[in-house]
């Protein structure tokens, strides 16, 4: 089906009158200003056909997220070594990362490549990459040098020591992004809890969790298993689904482990705080009601996942990205009522701030190994694979294959291809997303209006949605799942955010006192969730002075250090 430019256009007013930002975020005195128009690549990869083909070459690299690698007959994945003569051999995470990182480490058997993901900090400390300072800027790699340039500081930061070894893969937008669906935080809920309610909008916590338990108490299976209510993950790094919602219910970004004054820029930690103990004491509340499961404390990620893909997890708060593969099931077999929503919780008096204007971290990113049989190919590739002929190839595929091209120009997928698209075993056999993933890539808008990923172009974000989806956002007056969440208060995030972006040095105080901090929260948040109500109290007070004979004044230190670097004071 070809959707009209009109539609396009119609979709495209909709999205921005739905997603009116105002405000300016403040940006470091040096950092020049982003790009605010659509991309223009500076070399196109299909000339790459015409040039002489390049030697083929076989790079290794290790990313510490849990993935799996394309097939090895993919042919996108096929149709790229063929513009660049590069291979890469993938080798993801099993187990658990600061295990792996360690193993590697030690032999000192690195691959070429590295993502390391939460271990970034470990890798740094051991001086893994390369820095890159002496390759970027130069006008040996255009592309890249376009790509980063007006982030060259953020780079630099991200390391901890002044120099670029990560090139971040996301966070770098061109044109007036406008978020179709939210990727980041919030407080999801299955669309079936909403619609068996009468289609509440709630917006307290309260509100909240009653919507859940009554639903629980009304239907307490689900396909024959147990509903659950709110699931909790609390498993590795991936605890901020158990620390984070605090800051989300006063109306603060995600900033990880603090809470940055928006006035001041002064950082502080949350988790001592009364209203973070009003979370948990609702959470200990849910607890002893039935709706959370001491089991959802012990579980790991992977069986988290399994639980959603069921269709019986009714509510948690997470991040998308983090329990999409778990929805990614249930959209396959077109159980829409048992897929979610964001909303935009908080307590009484304060906006909700879960949407993110566009934001470049700095160090969420790839590196190029000391042991790289050749950076300067490895660079290459990359430079290669920042344009937009050779984007559009990683993010849509093969044109007349996985896409076709309108009348209008805009790209449009047909409704087998759509369905391929959330078939997670044909994305593997006939995509090339972990290459997309794992390296630097365009995101938002490129030069010819077409949007970088299919999942925002506005006419795919329309026809993806299926009858149930416009009539349960129809009830609301909606077209799109974020417009229940409050839009960004600024148009574009301070320069000093995030903070959970800050590599924070092996060994040194701040690194020792973040680390007890994790540990004390970790361990104590879940025993507090579950300890006898009458209880609660001491409970809460003993953790909170664990908490503050951790030293975590020295994280804070480095944190306002790192803040009051970045805003260029």
């Amino acid at each position: 089906m070809k959707l009209s430019k009109v539609l396009v256009l119609v979709l495209a007013l909709a999205l921005s009158f739905s997603f009116v930002v105002t405000g300016c975020g403040q940006k470091a005195a040096d950092e020049p200003e982003p790009e605010k128009t659509a991309s223009k690549p500076v070399e196109k990869a299909a000339e790459a056909e015409e040039a002489p083909k390049l030697e083929p070459i076989t790079f290794t690299m290790f990313s510490g997220d849990q993935y799996q690698a394309p097939s090895e007959d993919n042919p996108v994945v096929q149709k790229v070594r063929e513009l660049t003569g590069v291979t890469i051999e993938f080798e993801f995470l099993v187990g658990d990362l600061a295990q792996k990182m360690g193993v590697i480490i030690a032999s000192g058997d690195y691959p070429d490549l590295m993502n390391p993901s939460q271990s970034r900090a470990t890798a740094m400390e051991a001086n893994v990459f390369i820095p890159l300072d002496e390759y970027i800027g130069t006008g040996k790699y255009a592309n890249i040098d376009s790509h980063y340039s007006p982030y060259i500081n953020k780079l630099k930061a991200a390391s901890g020591q002044d120099k670029i070894f990560l090139l971040d893969s996301f966070g770098r937008y061109y044109g007036n992004w406008i978020p179709p669906y939210q990727n980041g935080s919030g407080f999801f809920m299955q669309k079936d809890v909403l619609a068996d309610a009468g289609y509440p909008n709630p917006k307290t916590l309260d509100e909240y969790f009653s919507l859940i338990e009554n639903y629980v108490k009304k239907y307490p299976t689900i396909d024959g298993q147990p509903t659950l209510g709110f699931e909790v993950l609390s498993y590795d790094w991936r605890s901020f689904c158990l620390k984070n919602p605090a800051q989300h219910l006063v109306g603060r970004p995600n900033d990880g482990d603090v809470i940055v004054d928006p006035d001041t820029y002064v950082a502080s930690l949350y988790q001592d705080t009364d209203f973070a103990k009003a979370y948990y004491k609702k959470l200990n509340e849910m607890f002893h009601k039935g709706v959370i499961s001491a089991e959802t404390f012990t579980q790991n990620y992977d069986q988290y996942l399994a639980k959603i893909a069921t269709g019986r997890v009714v509510a948690m708060f997470d991040q998308y990205w983090n329990f999409q593969a778990g929805e990614l099931p249930l959209r396959t077999e077109e159980r829409w009522e048992r897929t979610y929503v964001p909303l935009d919780i908080t307590y009484e008096g304060y906006r909700g701030q879960y949407l993110d204007p566009p934001t470049f971290t700095g160090g969420n990113g790839m590196g190029i190994t000391t042991a790289c049989k050749d950076p300067e190919r490895a660079l290459q590739y990359i430079d290669m694979i920042l344009t937009e002929d050779m984007q559009k190839l990683l993010q849509w595929g093969i044109e007349g294959v996985n896409y076709h091209v309108g009348d209008d120009g805009m790209y449009y997928r047909t409704d087998e291809q759509r369905a391929q698209s959330r078939d997670q075993a044909w994305i593997y056999d006939n995509m090339a997303d972990q290459l997309w993933n794992q390296f630097p890539k365009f995101q938002g808008i490129h030069a010819d209006g077409n949007w970088c990923h299919p999942n925002e172009q506005p006419g795919e974000v329309l026809a993806e949605q299926s009858k149930y989806d416009q009539d349960f956002l129809g009830q609301y007056g909606f077209k799109l799942p974020t417009e229940f969440l409050s839009p960004p208060p600024f148009s574009e995030s301070p320069a000093y955010y995030p903070v959970w972006g800050y590599t924070v040095e092996d060994g040194t105080d701040a690194k020792n006192a973040i680390n007890k901090i994790t540990e004390l929260e970790n361990t104590y948040l879940p025993r507090i969730i579950t300890e006898d109500a009458d209880k609660f109290d001491a409970a809460w007070d003993a953790y909170v002075e664990l908490l503050h004979g951790s030293g975590y004044e020295a994280y804070l230190d480095f944190v306002n250090a790192e803040i009051s670097k970045r805003m260029g004071n």
